[in-house]
């Protein structure tokens, strides 16, 4: 056998075993597909993932997104201290903290931010919406000094 034969027959082993290690990862936990249902995904400790509908629809993500917004500060004020509401919808998971939405296909995979909370006002836009104008006030005309001045 050359050496190019060896090689080739090297490589296609590396590939058979690292398809073989893939198949045998177990597969995480899939979001519901449910057309405009909002779920909060809640992990009991019989270790399933459980999904408790929030709210039914919603018209997009960012709709589902507030809705769990809104149900962490209703967790708050309960005195439950949860840092991250879990959440899905239509195939996607979402993840509520006090300053952002993320969202990711899986429960473990990269995130992604899909909103932030106003910086100013308790409510949730979308990230680069308020652009602040950083040019100083120009007067809107002549300046006079008053004339009761010493």
């Amino acid at each position: 056998m050359s050496k190019g034969m060896k090689l080739i027959a090297g490589l296609g082993l590396m590939v058979m075993a690292s398809v073989g290690l893939a198949s045998c990862q177990k597969a995480g936990p899939k979001a519901p597909l449910d057309t405009g249902v909002c779920y909060q995904v809640g992990f009991p400790a019989s270790g399933d993932v459980k999904y408790n509908v929030v709210a039914r629809n919603q018209p997009s993500i960012e709709y589902c997104a507030a809705q769990l917004f809104k149900l962490r500060l209703e967790f708050l004020k309960q005195g439950v201290s949860r840092k991250i509401i879990y959440g899905a919808y239509q195939g996607n998971f979402l993840f509520v903290d006090a300053k952002l939405v993320k969202f990711s296909r899986t429960l473990d995979g990269r995130r992604m931010t899909l909103l932030v909370k106003h910086p100013r006002e308790d409510r949730l836009i979308v990230p680069g919406s308020i652009v602040e104008d950083r040019t100083p006030p120009q007067p809107s005309g002549p300046i006079r000094e008053p004339a009761n001045l010493p």
